[in-house]
């Protein structure tokens, strides 16, 4: 896909170089073939995904491009690592797929490295709607672009051959894609058994590639059509250079996957006019294919439904598809505005050299400034206004308008529309000061003798009349405090900051991820036992972060709103006792303080400030990981509206002033599926489950760190 996005890119506006990471045959890379001749094309061969780095580190120290694009995700991640050594190159990744398909350690890398892309390119609005949600990108950063339909080379390829099956009037299915678990092969032969019940000469052909990684999965399916006695019927032809020539003179195109990022074979199925019979294992699919027009869509896994629909479809004949694909020009575009902030920079530069020199004194100076910042950009700062070093403008900082009395810090940013000064008209009002590292969003008003305090952020169109806390962020008319970094003292907050900060943060994210992949080797033993009675479509409700644990190492999109939070073990109680109401019905609301002491504390201590919710003003709730009030019900009320009310797992925890009594009204709660985890031997209580492990501690553990012990007892619970 990423040759099918630039290879059309206009040749006066850029210089496309490819670079192919994988294995040769012959000095040439398999998609070497898609790419027009006049590009130039480099292969890098893969191994040690350290040396890797390394490699690619060189190729952009060589190239030092204005944009890099890269749309797979091992490759996503090595280049992100490398960002903040090439500033001056704008990186755009694209998303290949749902985070929720991803392995827990995988999605750990993605909300460490993504962050860094300039641009991120979602295939559907889902896939954004995930990474906004669960990885917490700025949403600007995030764009939904639908894969484009490479229609040159797919009416080239058309033309290069013939009909590749026989002319016999049998019904030919096609299914495409690698040997591998996500495409659902296994249960595409057990629905083609049943068209071969009512459709006996109907044939079904398999391209893809099955050997190397995908041999395993495809000696599976092999094992599964001689028993199904299919041999004669089933024809894996294996990885095809022209695979068009299959799919369009086929009767139907089958997409039996498990999940998928966008189907770009089926998409390009209805382009070639052939009908296709699909699961619907994500939701854009229903939104791709109108049944009974070009195709027909089943539940996902359900193979006696997909059989059904394959017969049908069949018999649809060629078709005209309703679905329009993206159009690759919006690609184009959105490489144009990659170099846009290039632009910028430069702007910038050129402000800073002249403001220093006109506001050192030269007339000369002041001429050239008054011309470039009041004629050019558009701006009315004087140059007598104190303003550090590192001071950026975006958008040439247009209609902005600064008192002379300003003080501006050092690496503060300003957009435009906006307007910093004093009061009154009479000058003795004393102007804003706004300190270091500051940003600032457009269409700002920042009015009186007031301070932004480091290192905060003001919200577009807010206007600010009060002093604002450092490492804040501000927004609304008149501003107030969305987020205020208070916790953990000034000590512990300097040491989170630094912690940010490169090489350190890369250390640091190394050192978590040797530690995580120890106490994975702790779990993994139970997560697949796990998968026998969790299903994906399971929601855990917890008192704590433990639903977020389990579904993690699961693979489970978030279905549940309690993550990242916990609750007191009465307002734990009192929500489970009414939960279909506190999480479909009751408004949440935020609060300064909690009632518990306990609660206050913990929050002062905390390397950043949290959210404290109230639902109906009686349940409250510590949003832990959660920075922002708009965050926290944002997620919240998206998160409930997912609840699988036919599938609940209920847990609870003996922690956060727990006493037996809680167990005891936990136990009466009528959920068919319950656990709670506890340091007390009660026998009397069904769902109480004993951890001598905490026995002597009053209480059970980090549900993080000693996952491996509660996946121990919900095995032994369940299983």
């Amino acid at each position: 896909m990423s040759v099918t996005i630039t290879k059309t890119l206009d040749r006066n506006k850029f210089n496309v170089i490819y670079y192919l990471v994988g294995p040769t045959t012959n000095g040439r890379a398999p998609l070497q073939e898609f790419i027009p001749n006049d590009l130039c094309v480099h292969s890098v061969s893969t191994g040690n995904p350290l040396l890797l780095i390394v490699k690619i580190g060189l190729i952009l120290m060589k190239e030092r491009p204005d944009v890099v694009f890269s749309s797979v995700l091992n490759l996503n991640n090595k280049l992100l690592l490398l960002r903040n050594l090439f500033k001056k190159t704008k990186f755009v990744v694209r998303c290949d797929n749902y985070l929720y398909t991803y392995k827990a350690r995988q999605r750990k890398i993605i909300a460490k490295t993504y962050g860094r892309a300039d641009i991120i390119i979602a295939q559907t609005e889902e896939m954004r709607q995930e990474l906004l949600e669960e990885v917490n990108i700025l949403e600007s950063k995030v764009v939904t672009l639908q894969n484009p339909v490479d229609e040159e080379t797919i009416e080239r390829k058309i033309k290069e051959a013939k009909n590749p099956y026989p002319q016999d009037g049998r019904k030919r299915y096609i299914a495409s894609g690698r040997f591998a678990y996500q495409k659902g092969f296994d249960l595409l032969i057990e629905a083609f058994a049943e068209v071969k019940r009512m459709q006996p000469e109907s044939e079904l052909y398999i391209v893809g590639k099955k050997d190397t990684i995908c041999k395993e999965c495809y000696q599976e399916v092999k094992k599964l059509i001689e028993c199904f006695g299919l041999k004669d019927s089933v024809h894996c032809v294996g990885f095809q250079a022209n695979p068009y020539v299959y799919i369009k003179y086929a009767d139907c195109f089958v997409l039996s996957s498990r999940w998928e990022g966008l189907p770009n074979v089926m998409i390009e199925s209805l382009y070639l006019g052939t009908p296709v019979a699909a699961f619907k294992c994500i939701p854009v699919i229903e939104r791709i294919v109108t049944d009974g027009v070009d195709g027909f869509t089943v539940d996902k896994e359900d193979f006696h439904a997909l059989a059904n629909a394959m017969v049908s479809a069949s018999k649809l004949g060629r078709i005209h598809s309703l679905y329009k694909s993206a159009d690759i020009g919006d690609f184009h575009n959105l490489f144009e505005l990659a170099s846009v902030p290039m632009l910028a920079n430069k702007k910038t530069k050129f402000f800073n050299f002249l403001y220093h020199h006109a506001h050192n004194g030269g007339r000369i100076w002041n001429f050239f400034y008054k011309v470039y910042t009041e004629f050019i950009l558009g701006c009315d700062i004087p140059s007598s206004t104190q303003i550090g070093e590192g001071f950026e403008i975006f958008h040439s900082a247009h209609a902005s308008v600064i008192s002379p009395g300003t003080i501006i810090g050092n690496n503060v940013s300003l957009r435009q529309n906006t307007t910093i000064g004093a009061k009154g008209f009479s000058g003795a009002e004393k102007s804003p000061i706004i300190q270091d590292n500051v940003t600032i969003g457009p269409n700002v008003c920042i009015i009186g003798n007031i301070t932004i305090g480091t290192g905060a952020t003001i919200g577009a169109g807010a206007v600010v009349v009060k002093d604002v806390p450092s490492y804040s962020v501000v927004a609304g008319n008149p501003a107030r405090v969305l987020n205020a970094p208070n916790g953990g003292g000034k000590r512990r907050r300097f040491k989170y900051l630094i912690s940010k900060q490169y090489p350190i943060s890369m250390f640091l994210t190394t050192k978590k991820y040797l530690e995580d992949k120890k106490l994975l080797k702790l779990r993994i033993e139970y997560i697949t036992k796990l998968q026998k009675f969790v299903s994906h479509d399971t929601s855990i409700i917890s008192s704590n972060c433990f639903a977020g644990r389990i579904m993690q190492d699961l693979g489970m999109r978030y279905n549940t709103p309690t993550l990242g939070l916990y609750f007191f073990a009465d307002d734990y109680i009192e929500f489970l006792s009414n939960l279909k109401h506190y999480l479909t019905e009751a408004k949440l609301e935020f609060i300064d303080q909690s009632r518990y002491p306990l609660a206050n504390e913990r929050r002062a201590k905390w390397i950043h400030w949290y959210p404290m919710g109230l639902l109906d003003g009686k349940v409250e709730i510590q949003f832990l990981h959660y920075h922002t009030e708009q965050e926290a019900a944002e997620k919240w009320y998206r998160r409930a509206s997912r609840i699988n009310w036919e599938k609940l797992l209920v847990i609870g925890m003996e922690q956060n002033l727990c006493s037996v009594e809680h167990i005891k009204a936990f136990d009466k709660l009528p959920f068919e599926r319950k656990i709670f985890f506890s340091s007390r031997k009660l026998l009397d209580l069904d769902s109480n489950c004993y951890l001598e492990e905490f026995a002597e501690n009053g209480e059970v553990g980090d549900p993080y760190k000693k996952a491996d012990i509660y996946y121990k007892a919900l095995v032994n619970k369940f299983l």
